[in-house]
């Protein structure tokens, strides 16, 4: 965090934008300095295929 309250590795939004890419979707950021940042996924929606009735 900005005032140093919270600490990682990093590791995390690297590994979601893996994630994200790897399943065909985008990852993007807005940031405002003083006033916060926001990340937005999008995932693409795929249908399920039809069940077959044996």
């Amino acid at each position: 965090s900005a005032d140093g309250r919270w600490t990682g590795s990093g590791l995390g939004l690297a590994i979601a934008k893996g994630f994200v890419e790897a399943n065909g979707g985008i990852i993007s950021v807005d940031s405002l300095p003083g006033q916060g940042t926001s990340f937005t996924v999008e995932l693409p929606i795929s249908r399920a295929p039809e069940a077959t009735v044996v």
